[in-house]
């Protein structure tokens, strides 16, 4: 088990600061200022539990509980989606649009006849967060937090709900209109996310090489020839015989003795 809080500060976050005429293009390009003001914190709880069958594999599950917020949908490309409003930037503040916050891995592998290795991977993770855009596309609803489908409104008739004090308030400035306009209801059979569930399986076998050792071995010839002149060597078994003959068996005993066997590599 073990635990991770994490908190950023000084990400670079875009703030849109009017336009320029680019001759090039012949019309406006727009001005972005990047500024170190974003934060980011994420904080999370993992489980993880082992056990070992000896004789028959292996089982692991790992189970993550966590929670992310940051103020940008993308902070690479810290440009692309502006704030709502660049003066209070916490309006911006709510969860990335990757931010699961269930996970949970199993896995393991089984022993199988004739070597063979079954190993599955099953994943199941909560569903991740959505935009709720105006009807133009053009930008989020500015009176909802950030990625508030799946967080913040989690069906239909919560969003619904929402969407009619709304309009009973005068409904929501549309940037594209420069006007106010009345949000439409959804259906009711509106879905904002999907829950992720994925089972992966291999089935291998391990085919090893058969090789043929390479042992060392020494030259056998050379010490049979030395037992056998050792043997000529021993005077009980050449009684009658001259003394020449037994002195010059022993001289080639003696020689065969001092000398090495020659090393050869044998398969």
């Amino acid at each position: 088990m073990d635990g991770v809080h994490n908190f950023g500060t000084r990400f670079i976050i875009g703030d849109p600061v009017g336009s320029v005429y680019n001759p090039q293009t012949g019309g406006p390009d727009e001005v972005t200022d990047l500024e170190s003001a974003a934060k980011t914190q994420y904080d999370a709880l993992w489980v993880a539990v082992r056990q070992r069958f000896i004789k028959y594999g292996e089982f692991d599950a790992a189970y993550t509980l966590s929670k992310a917020f940051n103020f940008a949908n993308d902070d690479q490309i810290p440009f692309e989606y502006a704030p709502i409003d660049p003066n209070n930037l916490r309006r911006e503040w709510g969860p990335p649009p990757n931010d699961q916050r269930q996970r949970l891995v199993m896995s393991g592998f089984a022993y199988l006849p004739y070597k063979f290795q079954f190993s599955p991977v099953w994943t199941i993770a909560s569903g991740v967060p959505m935009d709720i855009l105006l009807p133009d596309g053009s930008e989020r609803v500015p009176t909802m937090q950030r990625n508030a489908g799946g967080r913040e409104f989690h069906n239909a008739q919560q969003l619904n709900a929402f969407i009619a004090r709304t309009n009973e308030g005068g409904g929501v400035y549309e940037s594209s209109a420069n006007s106010y306009v009345i949000l439409p209801q959804v259906s009711n059979h509106a879905h904002f996310n999907d829950s992720f569930n994925a089972l992966d399986f291999r089935l291998s076998r391990t085919f090893l090489p058969v090789w043929r050792a390479l042992e060392p071995q020494p030259d056998r010839r050379g010490l049979q020839h030395l037992s056998r002149f050792r043997k000529f060597g021993q005077r009980d078994k050449w009684k009658g015989c001259s003394p020449t003959a037994i002195k010059m068996a022993e001289m080639r005993s003696n020689d065969d003795a001092t000398s090495t066997p020659e090393p050869h590599i044998g398969l």
